[in-house]
């Protein structure tokens, strides 16, 4: 078991892990909504010059869209995650003391 250095306490926080999963879950987020927003758009425009729209058309566009859109935003997110998640220097934070070290 891993101890803290400092305080040898085993309550420790994995700092590395807990990055790369909250950018993938930001990114996915973030691209559904912009899925969504981008297909609601689109058919918000369609609708100046269409007089009888298909609603179950753009109901579905933007359902598929959200799902197209999240998971390339988590792809981005992932990513984006594994590099931050490299560059940091530390791996472990001790809930004690504060002391973060590999």
């Amino acid at each position: 078991m891993i101890t803290c250095p400092n305080c040898h306490t085993e309550a420790l926080a994995a700092l590395k892990h807990h990055v790369q999963k909250i950018a993938t879950a930001t990114g996915g987020v973030a691209g559904a909504i912009r899925g969504v927003s981008s297909a609601l758009a689109e058919s918000a425009t369609a609708d100046a010059t269409v007089v009888n729209g298909r609603r179950l058309h753009r109901i579905a566009n933007a359902i598929i869209s959200g799902f197209r859109g999240g998971a390339t935003g988590c792809f981005a997110g992932s990513i984006i995650g594994e590099t931050i998640k490299q560059s940091l220097t530390a791996a472990n934070l001790c809930k004690q003391c504060g002391h973060s070290f590999d």
